[in-house]
């Protein structure tokens, strides 16, 4: 059997293809990013999944960060109330409704975070553009599909499937 072809149905002996073992590499690396960048920024995992939630919002109601953190409002109080307590963000009140209020992140640790990550977003530039234009292509359908494959997972959508991107020829 190539390795690029795989039949999951039945368990081989020598392993996955090299390739997942690289995504799961790569994954198991990313999480020790993480870990490194909450210890810097002194923020556990769930807060600093909710600062890229926030900073991706860039505001959010309390309710919406509980939903996306999967946890109850309680607890996103409690997140929400430490990241307060270490400076990352602020509660303000909703643009739209003086009955509720918005998450958003302080500028400052934005900047932080920036200054922290703006290093490694270097070194994955360095290492993209050393490629030629057809094998960036191909990076990209790759990590595109790669992406639709974890959104699908992290989606839950039953019996989606990821959109196939075209494939570079």
């Amino acid at each position: 059997m190539a390795s690029e072809e795989w039949d999951d149905s039945a368990p081989s002996p020598s392993g996955p293809p090299p390739v997942v073992n690289r995504v799961r590499r790569m994954m198991t690396l990313f999480r020790g990013v993480e870990r490194r960048l909450g210890a810097q920024l002194d923020l556990n995992h769930t807060d600093l999944l909710a600062m890229e939630i926030i900073s991706r919002e860039r505001q959010v109601t309390p309710s919406r960060l509980a939903a996306q953190l999967g946890v109850t409002s309680a607890a996103a109080t409690f997140v929400i109330d430490r990241l307060i307590s270490a400076g990352h963000v602020s509660r303000q009140p909703h643009p739209t409704d003086r009955r509720s209020t918005v998450i958003a992140t302080v500028p400052e640790s934005v900047g932080q975070v920036a200054s922290l990550l703006a290093p490694l977003g270097v070194q994955i530039w360095d290492c993209y553009s050393e490629l030629d234009e057809r094998d960036r292509a191909a990076v990209d359908t790759f990590l595109d599909n790669l992406g639709d494959l974890f959104e699908a997972i992290v989606v839950d959508e039953p019996g989606s499937r990821p959109r196939r991107a075209k494939s570079v020829d």
